[in-house]
């Protein structure tokens, strides 16, 4: 491939273009993503009983957490209980503000609606 082949490939947001011995090297990259939302409660239509999230629901977190997380990539050949001390951490800082105040509009799911 020629250097001016390589320069009309279509760039796609999310993987690394490089160029060297004559050949295109594409790898995927991880790109930081910056957003803003607004700062406030919304109306949700949810069959789902919904309020706000309290740090008397962190057990309750940090076992969703492991059942989310147990099986995935993020934690591929960890033990569970260092997959539960992972969620546990993650939880327990969650409340205590170490990556921002939790957001006001954050909510748990308490009971299914049969209604």
């Amino acid at each position: 491939m020629s250097m001016e082949e390589f320069e009309l490939l279509p760039m796609r947001p999310g993987l690394k273009y490089e160029y060297w011995d004559g050949r295109a090297h594409i790898t995927p990259r991880e790109n930081g993503v910056i957003v803003s939302m607004p700062d406030r409660a919304r109306p949700a239509s949810t069959s789902f009983v919904l309020r706000r999230v309290s740090s008397d629901d962190a057990l309750e977190l940090t076992s969703a957490f492991l059942e989310a997380f147990v099986d995935s990539v993020e934690y591929c050949d960890w033990e569970t209980d260092k997959i539960s001390e992972a969620a546990d951490k993650a939880i327990r800082s969650h409340f205590a503000g170490k990556r921002g105040k939790p957001h006001i509009a954050s909510r748990v799911a308490m009971a299914f609606d049969r209604g």
